[in-house]
């Protein structure tokens, strides 16, 4: 039988079937590929056969060109046993394939480490570093709209005209609660900023509710051009992205908000940009770790109107970072979502949203003359873990527009349209009480009314601290934090507001927000949460009495 390659092509020294091969790495070397092959050709090839977490094109340094030949790796082992079973000597776009497994990418050892015999620096700094890098591709450690304190001072210092001492006075009591505001803000105009250059705000909003725990159940397809810079100091320049990622190949947008939080990088060719991810995650960058992700799939909006970061801003927002309709008062209409029901396995979430992109423009303008304000915010296939950890399909989905008449107005226009050869059935998505939900599920904004769940608080923040932090987006009716036997609350809390106006607003600004490093989850209360400390409370009074 033939040996196993190794990562560069060469010959193993000991020889190994392809069953032993393929079990311990999942990784496939790919020869005889027609130059004009792209590696999103390859990707879509092989994905057949299993969920890949790698495909890699090999290409010239200089021309960017083709060498004929790729690796693939997949999740699974036993996909790459298949893939190969099923591809080695098939005919792919006019030439004979050759598929072989391949071992896993031989690590680079440093020379200049204390390990090697050199004079480096210590050796828990470099195995740190190490660890660090190899941690990189981790996706459930991915926090797409993560802010770092430091530049979120820096900014809001220079906003107000105040020095940073005097933002970051340690002797103030409620310093915590001011930069988790100042943090809001700064979110606020950071999504502005990347609207007005063309940037899907919704697909960033999407990629930061799939990281952590969530990457198990929520998967965000992923660009292959465009990386996401984070951790950045406040003196980033765009002139200094421009040099430091120029470096790896030919750039097209170079996007940094006026805050300087994050900067999204745009590579014309798919391998430099992998070349940049791995050479700069986690490099020193101005004194600071550079923290680099790839950005989600269609992040940049095609056909939006891009604008410079000192042109003309656009109409200004509520101070608390809410969108324009809120500010018109209490009868802007809220976003609704459309429960899309007989998908097919293979649609995919790419799919679903082209299908209903431009539904609006084939609506009738003299039966919905409004149809220029309707807008489609986001499409989401749900998935299930399958049983070797695959990602299946349940057959339903969610589009989330900006008003219940615009999904209305889908439904009527396009129910029981066909769809990769099935028929959709259409129907608004109701939560409990039969009204329409507000969002997909799983978005943070299901639901309505005025009273929203704030979990993971610190627990060294109080309920002044919360008080503090959600009074200047309205006024409070109530502020309840159920506590522990101990006198302690529980790590969460019911915040109701007056107006359905001022809590839907609190929570678009304050999702994401870190208060003394813990990131607010908020959501809508249930009806029946918080019942049950009620009735404890009560049968205590009992007992007194």
């Amino acid at each position: 039988e033939r040996t196993a390659v190794a990562s560069e092509g060469r010959g193993v020294p000991k020889e190994r079937t392809f069953e032993e091969a393929a079990e311990e790495s999942g990784r496939l070397f790919v020869r005889n590929l027609a130059y004009s092959t792209t590696e999103e050709e390859v990707k879509e090839l092989f994905e057949g056969f299993g969920s890949t977490s790698e495909v890699h094109l090999v290409t010239h340094r200089s021309t960017g060109q083709s060498k004929g030949f790729a690796y693939v790796l997949y999740m699974i082992p036993e996909d790459a046993r298949r893939a190969r079973d099923a591809l080695d000597g098939e005919i792919f776009q006019g030439r004979l394939l050759h598929v072989l497994p391949a071992d896993k990418p031989r690590e680079r050892v440093d020379r200049a480490s204390p390990s090697a015999g050199g004079a480096g620096s210590s050796s828990y700094k470099q195995k740190k570093e190490e660890d660090l890098k190899g941690k990189a591709r981790d996706t459930k450690a991915w926090n797409t709209l993560f802010m770092r304190s430091d530049t979120v001072a820096s900014w809001i210092a220079e906003q107000y005209s105040v020095s940073k001492d005097e933002l970051l006075d340690p002797t103030s009591s409620d310093l915590g609660v001011r930069m988790a505001l100042g943090e809001a803000h700064a979110l606020a105009e950071t999504k502005k900023s990347l609207e007005g250059n063309g940037v899907s705000v919704a697909a960033l909003e999407a990629a930061a509710r799939a990281a952590g725990k969530q990457s198990s159940t929520r998967s965000v397809e992923r660009s292959q051009h465009v990386l996401l810079a984070k951790n950045l100091p406040y003196q980033t320049t765009e002139r200094d992205l421009s040099l430091l990622f120029g470096k790896f190949g030919s750039l097209g947008r170079v996007v940094l908000p006026p805050t300087k939080t994050l900067a999204l990088v745009e590579f014309l060719v798919s391998a430099d940009a992998k070349h940049a991810f791995k050479s700069l995650a986690f490099k020193r960058f101005h004194h600071v770790p550079l923290y680099i992700e790839f950005a989600p799939a269609d992040v940049f909006v095609e056909g939006a109107g891009s604008k410079a970061a000192g042109g003309e801003p656009a109409p200004a927002q509520a101070a608390d970072g809410a969108s324009k309709e809120e500010a018109d008062g209490d009868g802007a209409e809220a976003p609704t979502s459309v429960f899309v029901k007989n998908l097919a396995f293979r649609t995919d979430e790419k799919s679903l949203r082209g299908h209903f992109e431009d539904a609006f423009d084939l609506l009738s303008g003299k039966r919905h003359p409004e149809k220029g304000s309707m807008k489609l915010l986001s499409a989401k296939v749900m998935y299930r873990k399958g049983p070797k950890g695959e990602k299946l399909s349940q057959g339903f989905g969610f589009l989330e527009y900006n008003s219940e008449r615009a999904a209305r107005a889908v439904i009527d226009e396009f129910q029981g349209t066909t769809l990769d050869g099935h028929r959709l059935h259409l129907d608004i998505s109701v939560g409990k009480g039969g009204k329409p939900s507000a969002g997909a599920p799983g978005s943070g904004k299901e639901g309505g009314g005025t009273r929203l769940l704030v979990k993971n608080v610190p627990f060294e923040a109080n309920q002044k601290d919360v008080k503090q932090l959600f009074s200047p987006f309205g006024e409070l009716k109530a502020l309840r934090m159920p506590k522990k036997f101990n006198g302690r609350h529980r790590g969460y809390g019911f915040v109701d507001f007056q107006s359905a106006k001022d809590a839907r607003s609190a929570l678009r600004s304050l999702s994401d927000v870190h208060l003394l490093g813990r990131r607010l989850v908020i959501d809508y209360a249930k009806e029946d949460e918080g019942g049950e400390e009620e009735k404890e409370r009560q049968a205590k009074r009992q007992k007194k009495r």
